[in-house]
């Protein structure tokens, strides 16, 4: 009977060591049969709009991935941002009109993008956000071409005629922002910006005087135009945001509407309070665009606030006797020729200018006479003033 019970006992163990030398054999098959998969390669899909289409200079370009794409990069003629999300780069302008070819990268490779940029009618309104800084673009079109700038009267007869004589000037096609840079546009800039922001702005006491904290505004100015802002911060704004100042030229061609020898946007109606915030009628600073609920009306092309609210810089240099002898083609004052082809000069060096700057526009705190189209005024460029913002333009051509 012992025996009987050792055989089975010892039949039972061959067979559990039998199975499990088989289970063994079977999990080394199964190890052995593991295929190593492949990282495939991140490919492009489609881009909306189609290549080879005629778009808006605000379209939004989308390209479209087969998976999340690594380390992507846009490279192309003109100014545009970028964004990426998952399995999407977005594209945005303004863009130039005339052709625009860009070309996509990522790690695994490249895509080429083709379109024609068409141009918007004069006065049309571009909007639209930018995805990088998230501050808004509404920008019109102001077609190239001359216009008579300056007068032969001196809105104070006591006081040297600066704003003349009356010449011929050529400007380049630009855009322009339709209002004003506002607090909360500002607000971006500085959190983007440390530098920039009120506490680290030492060599000037009046910047940004108005707001709380070091880096916010009163809540119910966010849309008000921002002031105690210095020339050198404007053009730092202008840059995040890829653009520029307005030369004095482009302004005052801009502010005009399209009208010829009159003295303000609208032509030579008398100012009063249903057309800007001037002469403290107001008695500070108001939304862009005029009080809620009551809007003061835009010029011909479209632009807000153009003889009110806050005097606005520009590039130029402030040179009392400049239109005596000034270039007759994109005149910018204060570089080398006095024209624009040196922007890039001024550019690379705007943080060791001293020159003061030109001040174009009128404010919630100044007389009707500065309102003219016009009027010139010069501020060092370190100051800071409740009456002084800024708006910005972008060429048309790259």
């Amino acid at each position: 009977m012992k025996s009987v019970l050792n055989f089975t006992l010892l039949t039972v163990m061959l067979c559990v060591g039998t199975v499990f030398l088989c289970a063994m054999e079977s999990c080394e098959s199964d190890i052995n049969e593991v295929e190593v998969v492949e990282e495939q390669p991140v490919t492009f899909r489609e881009a909306t709009p189609p290549i080879g289409s005629e778009i808006d200079a605000d379209t939004t370009i989308i390209v479209r991935f087969s998976a999340p794409p690594g380390g992507v990069t846009v490279t192309g003629n003109g100014t545009f941002s970028m964004t990426v999300f998952n399995v999407e780069a977005k594209i945005t302008g303004p863009f130039a009109p005339g052709p625009l070819a860009l070309v996509v990268a990522w790690r695994d490779g490249q895509q080429a993008l083709t379109y024609t940029v068409k141009l918007p009618d004069v006065g049309e309104e571009i909007t639209g956000t930018d995805d990088e800084t998230q501050t808004q673009t509404a920008m019109v079109l102001i077609p190239a071409g001359e216009f008579l700038m300056g007068t032969n009267e001196a809105p104070d007869p006591e006081a040297p005629l600066i704003e003349g004589p009356i010449h011929t000037v050529f400007v380049d096609a630009f855009f322009i922002d339709v209002y004003e840079v506002t607090n909360a546009d500002y607000l971006k800039f500085v959190l983007a910006n440390p530098e920039w922001q009120k506490d680290n702005v030492q060599d000037d006491m009046f910047y940004l005087e108005h707001w709380r904290n070091g880096n916010d505004f009163p809540i119910w100015k966010a849309d008000h135009p921002v002031t105690h802002v210095n020339w050198y911060a404007a053009m730092a704004y202008a840059q995040w945001v890829g653009k520029r100042l307005p030369t004095e030229a482009e302004w005052e061609k801009a502010a005009r509407g399209g009208l010829v020898g009159k003295k303000f946007p609208w032509g030579d109606e008398s100012i009063d309070e249903t057309r800007a915030n001037y002469d403290f009628k107001v008695g500070d600073t108001s939304p862009i665009g005029g009080p809620v609920g009551a809007q003061y009306p835009p010029n011909g092309y479209g632009l807000y606030d153009m003889a009110g609210n806050v005097c606005e810089w520009t590039l130029d240099a402030a040179i009392a006797d400049f239109y005596a002898d000034t270039p007759l083609k994109n005149p910018l004052a204060g570089v080398p020729d006095n024209t624009l082809s040196n922007l890039a000069f001024l550019i690379a060096n705007f943080t060791d200018i001293e020159t003061p700057r030109i001040l174009r526009g009128g404010s919630a705190f100044s007389a009707a006479e500065i309102a003219f189209v016009t009027a010139r005024g010069g501020k060092p460029p370190g100051s800071s003033l409740g009456s002084v913002g800024f708006r910005c333009v972008k060429d048309v051509s790259p």
